[in-house]
């Protein structure tokens, strides 16, 4: 980790960015981490649940914290955990199912959400009964999702960039998923971000089998990944001039009624591509926030923050990314690294 603090040197890295991007093109992207918009059913009629925060509150309280931050990108996505469905059959033999009413994915929409990945193990917690009802509730509120084989493709000024998402990434199936992303490339995608749904839950620290996955789909043709599963903060690394986030933490997660780990990444990226649609780069921000303001009892209200808070957020990524993440400048409020090129000079 290379890090400088001076106004000077991040005034340079500004430089170096804006002024030749002017004649190009440019995509800004939000990522955020696990949103569950619902909760186990066990906890339906508490009074600190998410659907009792629902009823009190109503839809926009959720992400009034963040809305206007989010507004401010092209795309703003996260990675669905849960399902939208108006009853309880057909759950999962499992220890936690987690839903939510079809009308909660208003939630989603009205704080700036718009897109989304099913490539996750609670997508499957009321059966196939259950996702449908998830995705004509995601449809219906205008939230694009991906993963689990299906892809979304957006567009943006002849530039098209392919998001897909993939959980259960063992030895049987990196073949299928580097195929999966060769094919993208080859089937006319500009640029390809891949969620990934992987290692061990709480786990501070990403494993080998995430960093070989990871690097596995970069040499696949992906040029971001985006982590996601062990609900805690992992490490970032810049690999092949692509950014590899392993792990964002929570986010907007009703499935937790006490705060089990408030810290969470916020990435906004992004991809410049010349006008032709040539990828040439992505340059990075990171924002440190929370999933609540009371780190006890979740408000179910994330947030970003500065201060201490921030610095906690950032040494949970320091503590695991081992030099790998790149340089970069410091505000209080965020981090700005430098810009990758499409290839090393």
């Amino acid at each position: 980790m290379r890090k400088g603090n001076s106004w000077l040197a991040l005034l340079l890295i500004g430089v170096l960015w804006f002024a030749p991007a002017l004649a190009d093109k440019q995509i800004t992207f939000t990522f955020v981490g696990d949103c569950t918009v619902g909760c186990e059913d066990r906890l339906l009629f508490q009074d600190n649940s998410f659907a009792a925060y629902v009823n009190q509150y109503g839809y926009a309280y959720f992400l009034a914290k963040m809305k206007d931050f989010f507004s401010q990108d092209d795309l703003t996505v996260g990675n669905f955990e849960g399902v939208l469905k108006t009853n309880a059959s057909g759950a999962a033999n499992k220890t936690y199912c987690f839903r939510g009413l079809p009308d909660y994915a208003k939630i989603l929409t009205l704080g700036g959400i718009d897109a989304v990945s099913l490539a996750n193990n609670h997508t499957g917690d009321y059966g196939a009964k259950g996702r449908r009802s998830t995705l004509k509730a995601l449809a219906t509120a205008g939230v694009k999702p991906f993963g689990n084989g299906e892809t979304f493709l957006y567009q943006k000024d002849g530039v098209t960039v392919a998001f897909c998402g993939f959980w259960g990434v063992g030895f049987n199936k990196r073949d299928d998923i580097a195929a999966y992303i060769r094919k993208l490339k080859a089937d006319g995608a500009d640029a390809v971000v891949c969620a990934l749904h992987f290692g061990e839950e709480y786990a501070t620290s990403h494993s080998k089998v995430q960093t070989e996955v990871a690097r596995m789909v970069i040499d696949a043709g992906a040029d971001l990944v985006v982590g996601h599963h062990p609900h805690v903060v992992q490490g970032m690394e810049v690999y092949q001039n692509r950014t590899i986030f392993y792990s964002l933490g929570n986010f907007l997660f009703g499935g937790n009624v006490l705060v089990r780990a408030n810290e969470c990444l916020v990435p906004r990226v992004t991809l410049r591509f010349s006008d032709d649609g040539q990828y040439l780069g992505q340059q990075t921000n990171l924002y440190p926030a929370n999933i609540s303001g009371d780190p006890v009892n979740n408000d179910y209200q994330p947030r970003l923050v500065t201060g201490e808070a921030a610095q906690s957020v950032f040494g949970l990524m320091d503590a695991d990314s081992a030099d790998t993440e790149g340089e970069y400048t410091q505000s209080d409020s965020s981090r700005t690294y430098a810009f990758l090129p499409a290839s090393e000079p």
